[in-house]
Parts: structure tokens; C-alpha cells; sequence
């Protein structure tokens, strides 16, 4: 038997006892066999409670951290022998399988540990049995391991099975993992969301025939993306969307045949924008990996000068733009396309009196929470970058229909936006940029923004040729006004 302090320098995980030796890793092993090591350990193990079972229905002191040595012991041998089989499980004391089926959540999260860190062969031949685990865990961390192992996993080799191991159709399993990824608030949403989508491109790849039959289910998961968008959410979901974003790229936002319905294409591309905004350096990184993938595109490469290079967040939101103006043309969607980005510029669904009168303003509202950068200079770059790609499509397709229901819905938001600022920069106190710089910001931003959708416009209708745009709000609300489209009944 041996001493258990030669157990523990042994089996210490940080390899201490190697680096007080010489031995490489093959004569370690020939010196435990020689010495009946891993006999004594697979007799430990064959002995343990993780086999026999547990006597006792309740916890005593203790018990975890016996299970958690217990399981690290057997986790130890059990890829000692695999290793020295070549994945052959005949020789284990205890297979994987079967830890993943024990009680105790001490087990199970050591376990599914060890199966992401070191994803093999061991992993993919668990399908079912994750699947069965899945839709009874109870425990969370454990819950997030297996939706991650899923992830990992080829499709092909688990979602076939759901309906035999789970009794839920391919479609079912998905409407459960959205259903998860809309209610959750932790890292199992970030999870859900990657796995959702995994899911949703294989369905689509696999199943061409069927997908019209889950276009509701297409929806919710566009709804999903702009949801994990959001600031109220951990910045994990913003780098989820932004993953799922790059890795959807060919399927969703540049196909040459669209998926998915405009309106749809058009919010993840609104996500990709948002993202690049972001104030996190790591999400506006990961949204420029969307663009790069975007922009080197079969039918998109030809669209900028940077196909297949890599740019920096502010490059990529231009860059963004132009890809988008180029599919919108490609897609013959020009007409359904510019009154959706005209929105955009003009800050559409915005509430402007909500965000200048916001009773959480004050002294935790800062301009400058970018170090150097201004806090605003990201929406003002999207409103430059957003007005001249769309005056030049204008220019360059002759595009001259201010005709539409929804052209007609953002002259009158337009005008409306324009009075109201203009009441707004009145109601500010003298030098309102040092008395009340928050509020005056947000007005100038918004003031850009209208003006430049006031000038688009005006150049729909032949008022402008595209001369510059000197007016300002709350500089002379009469001549500006000149601009403003008359809201009759015969504009609409």
C-alpha cells in the first residue's frame, strides 16, 4: 500500500513531482505500473461509493470535497487507460457515462469539466446521454457545461436523436433552447443563444425543403439577437450575438437569395451596426469580425477596397454600410430597403423627450466614459457614415419614390422632430453646452441626425442638389423650416 503522502505528490494536478525528476511523461507511467499503481487506484475506485452507490440519503460534512478528490482520482485513471488504449472503455474501472449519471452535482460538474476542456472522441459519443441530462439538470453550472458540450458537438451526431431519446422533434428542441435563451439572465443565455443558432443553420442546410415551416421560429430568433444587443444584459450576450452574427454571415446577412424576409435581414444587419458601437472594446472586436467574414463574401468582395483584410471597429462601421447599400441593390430591395435606413439615421423609435428629460440624469451620466474617446462620437461617425453612403445611392440608382406608406410615416416623424427640437434648444439656459451638457448633446446629436434626414429628404424631392446643409435647429427655425416636408394629405 502506498503512503498517502506518495498519493498526494502523485496525484498532484500541478506536475510539482515531475519537475522535481528527470522522467519523461512514458517512464512515469512504466514506474507507477511497475510500482502496481494504477492497480491499487483501480481498486480504490472499483471500491468507491461512485460505483457501489451511496448508503446515506443525506449530506454529511464533508462529502463534497471527498466526492470532488473521489472524482478527480477517477476522472485521473479513466484517461490514463483510454490514453493507453486508444479510447478503448473495456479496461475503466467507471466510464464517463456513467459519472454523468450520479447524483451529485459534485461529480457531474468535475465530469462535464473535463469533457469541454479536453473535447475528444470521449465527448462525441455522449449525444444521448447529454441529451437526457439536459432535460433534467437541475443545477445550473452543470446545465451551461452541457448546452456548451452540445455546442461543440457536430449536430449530426445529437440532433438526430432528440425525438428518440427526448420525445422532441428537431423543432421542438429548438423552440425549448429559444425559450431558455429568452428567459434566462446568466451565462446560460449566452449558451442557449450559440446553440439556438447552431441549431437553426443546420436546420436550414439540412432541411431546405422545411423552411417555410419554421419561419415564426426564425423570427423569434432575429428578436433574440437585437434582444442580447441590448445594455441591460450582460456584455457575454453582446459577444454572443456578435459570434452568432459571424457565423451566420453567409446563411443570414449576405446570401445572394435571402432567408430571411427584409425586414429581419435588415435588424441583424442594425445589430452588426450596434455592436460596433459598442462601448466594450471586446464586443465592437468581435463585431468587426462579422464584417471582415461579410466582406469577403463570393458576391460581396467586389463591394469595397478591403475585402479579406483586417480593419479596427471605426473602418469596419463604413465599411458595414457599404455592404449593405451593395446586397440591398443585389436583392432588388432598394425600394424597401432606403425608408428602413432613412429611419436609422433619423434615430427612429427613439423617445427624445425621454432621453433629455430622464429623471436618472446627472451626475452619473458621463460624456466620457471612453477615456479619450467622447461618448458620442460613435453615433455621430454612424450618422456621417449612414448619411453619405445613402446620398450616394441615391445618386447612383436615381431612386426617387417618396411616395410609400413608410416614406410618408418618416416625413411627418421628421418634421414633427425638428419642431420639438427646436422648443427643446429654446427651453435651455444661456451657454447650455457648460450649464447642462448632457442635455445639450443629446440635442445636437439628435440635431444631426434630423438635419441629415431633412437634407435626404429634400434631395427625394428635387428641393436639393446636394449643396451642404448650414441650418441648424436652434439657430433659425424659419428658414429651416423651408425644409421641413408639408405634411398633407398630398405628400403621402
Amino acid at each position: 500500500m502506498l503512503e498517502p503522502n506518495l498519493w498526494a505528490m502523485l496525484l498532484r494536478e500541478d506536475g510539482a513531482c515531475r519537475k522535481q525528476c528527470s522522467w519523461n511523461s512514458e517512464s512515469c507511467l512504466l514506474v507507477l505500473e511497475s510500482l502496481g499503481f494504477w492497480e491499487e487506484v483501480r481498486g480504490i475506485i472499483s471500491g468507491s461509493e461512485l460505483v457501489t452507490g451511496f448508503l446515506w440519503t443525506v449530506r454529511v460534512p464533508g462529502l463534497p470535497q471527498y466526492l470532488e478528490s473521489l472524482t478527480k482520482l477517477t476522472i485521473t485513471a479513466v484517461q490514463t487507460v483510454l490514453a493507453e488504449t486508444g479510447g478503448q472503455t473495456r479496461d475503466v474501472p467507471i466510464t464517463f457515462s456513467q459519472l454523468l449519471q450520479s447524483p451529485f452535482p459534485e461529480v457531474r460538474l468535475l465530469t462535464l469539466g473535463t469533457l469541454l476542456k479536453g473535447f475528444s472522441s470521449a465527448a462525441s459519443g455522449l449525444g444521448e446521454e447529454l441529451l437526457l441530462l439536459a432535460m433534467k439538470e437541475a443545477h445550473p453550472e452543470c446545465f451551461c457545461k452541457i448546452l456548451k458540450i452540445l455546442y461543440r458537438m457536430d449536430p449530426r451526431e445529437w440532433l438526430p436523436q432528440t425525438e428518440l431519446c427526448v420525445h422532441l422533434t428537431p423543432k421542438e428542441f429548438l423552440i425549448w433552447m429559444m425559450d431558455i435563451a429568452s428567459n434566462d439572465r446568466s451565462e446560460i443565455q449566452s449558451v442557449s443563444l450559440r446553440l439556438t443558432s447552431r441549431v437553426i443553420a443546420y436546420y436550414l442546410q439540412t432541411c431546405e425543403e422545411k423552411r417555410d415551416s419554421i419561419t415564426p421560429e426564425l423570427k423569434q430568433w432575429v428578436q433574440l439577437i437585437v434582444l442580447s444587443c441590448g445594455d441591460s444584459l450582460p456584455m457575454n450576450s453582446r459577444l454572443a450575438a456578435a459570434e452568432v452574427l459571424t457565423s451566420t454571415t453567409p446563411l443570414f446577412l449576405t446570401n445572394p437569395c435571402p432567408i430571411l424576409e427584409l425586414e429581419d435581414t435588415l435588424a441583424l444587419w442594425r445589430c452588426v451596426l450596434i455592436l460596433l458601437q459598442s462601448e466594450e472594446q471586446a464586443v465592437r472586436d468581435a463585431a468587426t469580425e462579422t464584417v471582415t467574414t461579410a466582406m469577403s463574401q463570393e458576391n460581396t468582395c467586389q463591394s469595397t477596397e478591403f475585402a479579406f483584410c483586417q480593419v479596427d471597429a471605426s473602418i469596419a462601421l463604413a465599411l458595414a454600410l457599404a455592404v449593405l447599400c451593395d446586397l440591398l441593390q443585389q436583392w432588388d430591395q432598394l425600394a424597401s430597403g432606403l425608408p428602413v435606413l432613412l429611419g436609422w439615421l433619423l434615430g427612429e423609435g427613439d423617445d427624445l423627450m425621454g432621453r433629455v428629460e430622464s429623471p436618472h440624469q446627472g451626475e452619473e451620466d458621463y460624456l466620457f466614459e471612453k477615456a479619450e474617446v467622447n461618448f458620442w462620437a460613435e453615433t455621430l461617425t454612424f450618422v456621417k457614415y449612414l448619411w453619405r453612403h445613402l446620398f450616394q445611392l441615391f445618386c447612383k440608382s436615381g431612386w426617387h419614390t417618396p411616395s410609400s406608406e413608410r416614406l410618408c410615416h418618416l416625413q411627418k416623424m421628421v418634421s414633427e422632430q425638428y419642431h420639438l427640437l427646436s422648443l427643446l434648444f429654446r427651453e435651455l439656459p444661456p451657454t447650455a453646452e457648460f450649464l447642462k451638457t448632457v442635455e445639450y448633446t443629446k440635442l445636437r446629436i439628435q440635431e444631426e441626425r434630423t438635419l441629415a434626414g431633412l437634407r435626404l429628404l429634400a434631395f427625394l424631392e428635387g428641393k436639393e442638389e446636394g449643396s451642404p446643409l448650414v441650418l441648424r435647429a436652434e439657430d433659425s427655425p424659419v428658414e429651416a423650416s423651408q425644409l421641413t416636408v408639408p405634411r398633407t394629405k398630398a405628400a403621402c
